[in-house]
């Protein structure tokens, strides 16, 4: 139903493959009663009369039998496009089940609802290259590197999440490959909101920023605007003038303005000093190191059963004990168990406990030179709602399928 000139085009911008071609096509057709003047960056209306069908062969065993003489690059070509029409025609499910926009809370709910009610046959599952579990097909995405590898929306995500959490906003591939591929736009929607594509544009905006080297640049730390300002001896406060913010800031500290007092008069070197000890604290309660190669890790979800993603070395997660099976969790002689109701509960509690530990070991140093409520780390609304979010999702995803 798609003008053979578009198609055309589309295949362009994919670099000339097919593969991605045929499923991102395939995505603007079904969704085509959302977008009906647009289909992203093609301007198109369906034909009346559809295209009559090619006559060449549409799967394996038929390309096996076929008569006609076809070179080995033809054969090639066919059946890259074969192998995306069985991923497309498996996702016409969940194509369906996609066209209310899931929010990200949702999005889960609906991939175990597919997972169950699609009954998946042999060959329309597939093992995510980055947690190697198996997943239904309808719940991957594909890298658009040389070789193509394929991971679960929810690793896609978690990703994501991670990336921004760094201050980066370039999505590489997942694949233990060492892929130098990326995700497309068209696979970027399948599993990034519209929160987590707002800060990856921004994080993306503020580096293009930084590199263009705008000499006195400031930016807002509650969004995206900046202009050019003065040193900040000449002028502490950065006064945003976008609409939607119009936020006063501390260009020191980056927080919200709190003249007259100034970021000296609030704190001191000694009371930043000690803050920052009290920090490295928190973060180091979060951070285990493989037993072997020493290298650090955070847990966001699953089994207490780690894997080293340098060395393969296996531990556990609680006691740090090497395993070699499941065998170490529940035995009886162990208190480790393998799963927990919320690992996001586990992680706050150490926290916690982390900071009382080392708040009490700054002040007795100080000696009652450092109030006590300098030392408080108030988390922002923001962090406190993603903290909550990031709970709920785990505790959802405590106990295998």
């Amino acid at each position: 139903m798609v003008p053979a000139n578009h198609v055309g085009e589309l295949v362009a911008e994919h670099d000339y493959s097919l593969f991605s071609a045929y499923l991102d096509l395939d995505r603007i057709i079904s969704t085509w009663h959302e977008h009906p003047l647009k289909s992203w960056n093609l301007q198109f209306a369906p034909q009346d009369v559809p295209h009559p069908e090619p006559g060449l062969p549409i799967n394996e065993a038929a390309l096996e039998v076929y008569t006609l003489p076809l070179d080995d690059a033809t054969k090639a070509l066919l059946r890259e496009i074969n192998e995306a029409r069985t991923i497309c025609r498996s996702r016409r499910p969940y194509n369906k089940a996609r066209s209310a926009s899931p929010t990200q809370d949702t999005k889960p709910a609906i991939e175990t609802e597919i997972k169950d009610d699609m009954q998946l046959k042999d060959g329309e599952w597939l093992e995510c290259e980055c947690c190697f579990e198996e997943v239904a097909i309808v719940s991957v995405v594909h890298c658009n590197g040389e070789d193509i590898h394929f991971v679960c929306i929810g690793c896609a995500r978690r990703n994501a999440e991670t990336q921004i959490g760094l201050s980066r906003h370039t999505l590489h591939c997942l694949s233990s490959d060492q892929c130098e591929g990326g995700f497309d736009e068209s696979q970027r929607r399948l599993f990034l909101d519209e929160n987590l594509t707002k800060a990856l544009d921004r994080i993306e905006w503020s580096n293009s920023l930084q590199a263009a080297g705008i000499e006195g640049l400031a930016t807002c730390p509650f969004c995206e605007y900046a202009a050019e300002y003065p040193p900040v001896e000449e002028a502490p406060v950065f006064r945003c003038e976008a609409p939607s913010c119009l936020q006063r800031s501390c260009r020191k500290c980056n927080k919200k303005d709190h003249e007259p007092n100034g970021c000296e008069a609030e704190y001191t070197d000694a009371d930043l000093a000690a803050r920052r000890k009290i920090e490295e604290a928190r973060t180091k309660a979060l951070i285990r190191k493989c037993n072997k190669c020493r290298t650090p890790f955070i847990k966001d979800m699953g089994c207490n059963r780690m894997c080293c993603t340098k060395c393969r070395n296996q531990q556990c997660y609680l006691c740090g004990a090497s395993v070699n099976d499941y065998s170490h969790f529940g035995n009886g002689s162990s208190q480790c168990i393998l799963w927990d109701e919320n690992i996001q509960s586990r992680h706050d509690d150490a926290v916690e406990a982390a900071e009382r530990t080392a708040r009490a070991r700054v002040l007795a140093q100080s000696k009652g030179s450092i109030s006590e409520d300098k030392l408080k780390i108030n988390m922002a609304k923001a962090v406190q709602e993603d903290d909550e979010r990031r709970r709920i999702r785990t505790q959802r995803g405590a106990q295998p399928f």
